[in-house]
């Protein structure tokens, strides 16, 4: 069989599963697993350059009063940013991953989909223990405030893009990548109407999110032809 070809394998043997991850691009997604961890360090660091720090605050001070100055809108959001909690997101993972695998037949779908999100919250942590950064605690209101960078939105963006990517066929990437995003920015909306993250975060947990989504397509990519196949049978 050459290298890189597609592999179909019959469900409930070792083999199957050894010659499945021989077939995922396990160097290239590492590679650029790192190469998205060195970028977020970099920039949670330079948040905490004095300089940063102070537009940061500028920012957060011109922008949340505003927001939170809408009627109704603190309360909305306190009920729309639970879409970015960490159990709420592991229910969707877990709901969309052995839904997806029953519907295909594929057994390594819920633990990729559960996998992935597993992988953005060590991120996160590893993220939050390196930095160290400072959080909006004081202005926080409902909730806990987070340091660099915004876990609530990094999930969203995550999860709501794995769904799609699962829900809708392959010619439908400008959709995938639009409703990520989208409902992304409705989580980091919240975030910041909650005041409980400074804006440099919530914009931080845009590349984060899409470029784990991104190393996920990139797996999900060399099981499609499977799918199909078995979708046939």
């Amino acid at each position: 069989m050459k290298h890189g070809a597609p592999y179909h394998p019959r469900p409930g043997t070792l083999s199957a599963v050894k010659a499945t991850v021989d077939h995922i691009p396990v160097r290239r997604i590492v590679v650029l697993w790192l190469f998205l961890f060195s970028v977020t360090l970099v920039l949670g660091e330079a948040s905490l350059f004095t300089e940063v720090k102070l537009v940061d605050k500028a920012l957060f001070d011109s922008i949340v009063p505003a927001i939170q100055s809408i009627p109704g809108v603190i309360e909305v959001s306190t009920h729309l940013t639970k879409m970015g909690s960490i159990p709420v997101n592991y229910g969707m993972a877990l709901g969309i991953g052995f839904y997806s695998g029953l519907q295909r037949r594929s057994y390594y779908l819920p633990p990729a989909v559960v996998g992935s999100l597993f992988v953005g919250h060590v991120f996160q942590l590893l993220v939050h223990r390196i930095v160290q950064g400072y959080a909006p605690t004081e202005f926080a209101l409902g909730g806990t405030a987070g340091p660099f960078f915004s876990g609530g939105v990094m999930r969203v963006t995550l999860m709501v893009g794995i769904a799609a990517t699962l829900a809708l066929p392959p010619s439908k990437d400008r959709v995938v990548w639009t409703l990520a995003v989208g409902f992304g920015v409705v989580e980091g909306f919240t975030r910041l109407a909650l005041g409980r993250h400074w804006p440099l975060d919530i914009v931080a947990g845009f590349p984060v999110g899409l470029g784990l989504l991104w190393l996920f397509r990139q797996a999900v990519d060399h099981w499609r032809d499977g799918w199909r196949t078995r979708a046939t049978d």
